[in-house]
């Protein structure tokens, strides 16, 4: 079978068996251990949480056969333009693991990142504070990933970004994007926030995109990309899901914040996020890839995730 990503003409053969078998079995794995684990306790509201461990697992790490990557030799190659992406959107469902590899390898020509500020939906710990931030490294199965703990402290202290470690563990929105990270852009360091989205405007938000962009102009020498881990329609047959789309297609270009309702995804915070951090003003956009679970599996046609790879100006 193979899946078109939809731009371009731009068609991906499948070579992802066994790595998809190893992927749903890492999250029913997530699922079973996330039922075990109890709610961030109320003290956790005004400081950090306690975590058993020193370095996050990934699917990587736990199931190591194979690896979902089908890595380019592109890293020297010149960039499209003397103009890098600051920012973007990528699934974090390994179903959609060529459009990640192909999202990366699309980043990757533009050259070096030093740090990822990665913000995603939290999917199990609902508990705790709205806004979630971590300083522990990853395993990326052939490499360890660094958090950079600077720019987490400085976040921390500019905004209500509480520190729950344990929230972090088994997190897919994050964790499945990691060794992709240490193979395009090794040595590079993340700072993963998680949110939790109640209303479009989660408390924070506004001040966590101000202090990104505070961050980002006091460190001139230093490249920061703001990754916007995000699904989009969910749960829906074929029609339903291609609305959606539609909706969602006509808003990416311009991410304005007025148009953002329009939107079905489970990162609406992230893309609101995105969109102050770029000052309300796309100066560029690049549609790097468009599918959804269907296309890719031919499976489960009444129960539909799409999946949009951008790039940001």
């Amino acid at each position: 079978m193979s899946t078109g990503l939809g731009t371009g003409g731009v068609l991906i053969t499948s070579g992802y068996r066994l790595w998809l078998t190893a992927a749903i079995t890492f999250l029913l794995f997530s699922v079973s251990l996330s039922s075990c684990h109890k709610e961030v306790s109320e003290t956790a509201q005004s400081g950090e949480t306690a975590y058993s461990f020193e370095i996050y697992p990934t699917a990587l790490s736990l199931f190591p056969e194979e690896l979902p990557i089908e890595k380019a030799d592109i890293r020297q190659a010149q960039p499209a333009s003397l103009n890098r992406p600051v920012g973007g959107t990528v699934s974090h469902h390994l179903l959609a693991a060529e459009g990640i590899d192909l999202w990366f390898q699309s980043l990757a020509v533009y050259g070096k990142i030093d740090t990822f500020i990665i913000i995603s939906p939290v999917h199990w710990a609902t508990g705790g504070a709205a806004l979630k931030i971590t300083d522990l490294p990853w395993d990326a199965g052939f490499g360890i990933v660094e958090c950079d703990t600077e720019a987490v402290e400085f976040l921390s202290e500019s905004v209500p970004l509480n520190k729950e470690r344990e929230a972090f563990h088994l997190e897919h929105g994050i964790g499945s994007l990691i060794p992709y990270i240490a193979a395009y852009f090794p040595g590079s360091r993340v700072v993963p926030i998680l949110q939790r989205e109640e209303t479009l405007d989660t408390d924070g938000l506004g001040d966590l995109a101000a202090a990104i962009g505070e961050l980002v102009v006091s460190n001139p020498r230093t490249r920061y990309f703001l990754m916007v881990s995000a699904d989009f329609s969910h749960h829906a047959g074929i029609e339903t899901t291609g609305e959606r789309d539609s909706r969602t297609e006509s808003v990416l270009p311009t991410l304005l914040r007025k148009n953002l309702p329009l939107m079905y995804s489970d990162n609406r915070g992230g893309l609101l996020l995105l969109s102050e951090f770029l000052g309300g003003v796309v100066h560029d956009y690049r549609l790097i890839g468009h599918t959804n679970s269907y296309k890719i599996s031919g499976m489960d046609k009444e129960d539909i995730t799409s999946y949009f790879f951008t790039l940001y100006w």
